[in-house]
Formats: C-alpha cells, structure tokens, sequence
C-alpha cells in the first residue's frame, strides 16, 4: 500500500516533494496529505444481502435537504440542494463544501475510492453518480454504471465499496405534486356545463386514477422503495371534455402514461374505447409487452421472475389505461 501525496483543496495526486499543487496552486503539508490508495475488494455480481437499515427511521431532514444513516454511526445531513462528493480524504482536515469525508466510517477498509460518487440536484430531485470508482457503487440492487445519474429515493439503500447508507430526503413540495389532464370527448357533463356528476366521477374517472396509482406502486416495488399512498388536491372539470387533476403521489406514473402509453394507443385507434374481454389476442400480447417496457424503464435489473411477477400484477392496470377514452396530457 503506497503513500501518496494529494491537494486537500482539489484531490489531485502530486508528484512527491512538490511544494504546491500542480494543478491548482495550493501549497501543500505533506504530514496532512498523504493517504492511501483505494483498497481492492473482492469483485461481486451482485450487490451482497443487507439487513434492513440499524440507522434513523425518524432522521429529520431540512426541506430541500439529504441524509445518509449508516446504523450505529451518526448520520450525515446536508442542508441544501448543492452537489457534492462522497469520498475518503484521511487525516487532513476538509473543510470544502463540495466534499463528504467518509473515513469515520471506516471508508479506506471497506473499498470507498477517494473521489468515489457525487450527489447532485437535477431536475428537482437528488440523483447518484458512481466517478470511476475502484470498487463500485450500487443503488438498492443495481450495480451503478460509472458516469450515469440515477434517480435517489427515500429510503433508498446506496452502497459505495462496501459501506452500506441509507438514503433519507426532506420535503420538497413541488415534487410531490403534478398536474395532468384526462380529456373523453364522451364524457358525460350536466347540460353540456363543465360540471361532473357523481356517476361520471365514480364510474370513469376514479378507475382510471386507481389504476394510475397502481401502476405508481408497482414502479416503487420493482425499486425497492416504499409506496406514498396518492392524494388528489384539486380537481376541475374544464372546457373541451377535459378534467384536470393535481394530486401527489402519481408522478412517474403519468410520465410513463406519457411517454409509453400515448405512442402505443396512436398506433391502435381501433382498440380504443373496447372491452378488455373482446380484444384480439395480439393486442392483449401487446399490452404484456408494454408493461413490462415501462417496469424495465425503470429498473433495467429485473430478473425475469421479478418481472413476470410485475407484469402480471399491472397488466390488468394496462389494459384499462390503454384502452380507456380518456387522454392523459401533461
């Protein structure tokens, strides 16, 4: 295991008896810089069994903020939404921001490279991304590929080498929420006034939103997360046949509506408005298909009894949102 010499501002390897950076001019302490190299752990296929997480059910998380638990360990807890590193530094002090020293937590044992993963914040949400890590970093059971983001939820299991977190988020309102509009050029109103009746609500609308919300669950089982039950927090009939709905909980739900669903119904005009009972065979075959396209979306990793489970659970959800009338837009 070698000695090496690193700035403690910039993490960049320096030649030894150099008096300050190269690369960005720090002078450096060579008493204070000198770490060791990534030790190589055994390479593994699959991310190994981990108990359910020791660490803080109730870890309390500023809004807009994360938190990494590591059972016994005290918790990490960043108040914002900026990005930062998740790496080992050793005995130097680092003060930067940008950099999560990971050492208390017998990172240099356990495999964890010095600049291992960054965490940052895109598109409102926290995403992982594995920086050509020695050892490798996974995501609840799927190995990370190095440069690639990938989507943090609460409760998420991250594994950097072999020091297992558990991944904790505050609240962030705007995330939770999502507007989409149902359009049935059918739909019955009042008078042709753009108020619902109880019969329309009950007998078209809340199927659809039930089936919307079951294929959400199943998104969250296929990755090992838990499930927020939906919410509907407005809902208003508008001109045109159309009903727009904000509600939390339903989100990659209605963008998988969007990005999946709408393409296959274009293409099969003739099916809409029918029974699932009456349609041809190769249809209901396409449906199957169209499941399992959007678990994989969503979870690449599935084994094939994870997926046959899934695609059987939400193929009767499929069926009625992609032969339904209604339009789901964004």
């Amino acid at each position: 295991m070698s000695l090496e010499v690193y700035c403690h501002r910039c993490y960049r390897k320096n030649d030894s008896g150099s008096e300050s950076c190269a690369f960005c001019g720090t002078p450096l302490n060579y008493k204070n810089t000198q770490i060791r190299t990534t030790i190589n752990i055994p390479i593994v296929t699959e991310m190994p069994g981990v108990d359910a997480s020791d660490g803080e059910p109730h870890l309390k998380i500023p809004s807009g903020g994360i938190g990494f638990s590591f059972g016994e360990h005290e918790p990490i807890i960043r108040q914002s939404a900026d990005s930062f590193i998740l790496g080992r530094y050793g005995p130097s002090s680092i003060t930067s921001s940008a950099f999560v020293d990971l050492m208390n937590y017998d990172a240099a044992n356990l495999g964890v490279s010095r600049s291992h993963a960054r965490i940052s914040f895109v598109d409102n949400a926290f995403v992982v991304e594995d920086l050509d890590s020695t050892n490798g970093s996974w995501l609840n059971d799927v190995k990370l590929t190095s440069r690639q983001s990938y989507p943090l939820y609460n409760n998420d299991r991250l594994m950097l080498g072999r020091l297992v977190m558990w991944v904790h988020l505050g609240e962030r309102p705007s995330a939770n929420s999502i507007t989409f509009s149902l359009q049935n050029e059918s739909l019955p109103l009042i008078e042709g006034q753009q108020i619902l009746t109880l019969a329309a609500l009950q007998t078209d609308i809340l199927p659809y939103l039930a089936a919307l919300e079951r294929l959400q669950q199943t998104l969250d089982t296929c990755a090992q997360r838990p499930s927020t039950p939906a919410a509907i927090l407005s809902l208003t009939a508008d001109p045109g046949n159309t009903v727009t709905i904000q509600a939390n909980g339903l989100a990659e739900a209605a963008a998988a509506i969007r990005a999946r669903v709408l393409p296959w119904r274009s293409l099969r005009q003739h099916v809409i408005g029918s029974a699932p009972n009456t349609i041809d065979p190769a249809i209901y075959q396409s449906v199957i298909q169209l499941a399992a396209t959007i678990l994989l979306d969503h979870n690449p990793a599935l084994s094939q009894d994870e997926k046959f489970s899934a695609v059987e659970t939400l193929t009767p959800q499929m069926l009625l949102i992609a032969l339904n009338p209604f339009t789901l837009t964004l």
